[in-house]
């Protein structure tokens, strides 16, 4: 999931500049109004590779200390997806709020984050519903959407993916819950 985000992101913006900049550097003595037009687009796509950078780094941990609520955690994702114009975002937590291990929280984190994300980026659906739950020793997480869905026997040999519920489709919402 990184590596796609940087390729298609990071990269691609860092590689867009170099080339702006090469070409600041050849028009500059033809046409140097037009070189520092290009200069100045080098310039924002180096900002939004900034902005990227720190993106993703944020992703990498998550924004809000473990040490609070799991929750809260979750919820700031929630709002950071909502701010960009994302679809709504459900969350119910079935629970006391009782915490687990640091590794675990991470690893429940991280199923939560990759799972929005993956709704958001492919699903179209304008509403999404996370809960979470423990059910004896077995945390589960359901995660739905609304939209467009896809058919298992059309899957690529070379894809990876991660079994869910044996449903793929579901009358009221696709699950891609783990």
């Amino acid at each position: 999931m990184i590596a796609y985000e940087i390729h298609d992101g990071f990269a691609q913006q860092l590689t867009g500049a170099l080339f702006r900049l090469q070409g600041f550097r050849e028009t500059f003595v033809r046409n140097p109004a037009e070189a520092w037009k290009t200069f100045d687009s080098a310039a924002q796509l180096l900002c939004r590779a900034i902005d990227e950078t720190r993106r993703l780094i944020s992703g990498l941990r998550p924004p809000i200390s473990m040490n609070r609520a799991f929750f809260e955690a979750v919820q700031y994702l929630i709002y950071e997806h909502r701010k960009d114009g994302g679809p709504e975002i459900e969350f119910d937590l079935d629970g006391n709020g009782e915490r687990f291990s640091p590794p675990l929280e991470n690893a429940i984190f991280r199923i939560v984050q990759e799972s929005i994300n993956n709704a958001c980026r492919h699903s179209r659906s304008d509403k999404i519903h996370v809960s979470l739950a423990r059910r004896g020793d077995r945390i589960c997480i359901d995660v739905r959407d609304w939209g467009i869905g896809f058919e298992p026997s059309a899957r690529r040999r070379t894809a990876v993916w991660i079994a869910g519920h044996p449903r793929t489709r579901a009358a009221a919402g696709r699950r891609r819950g783990y």
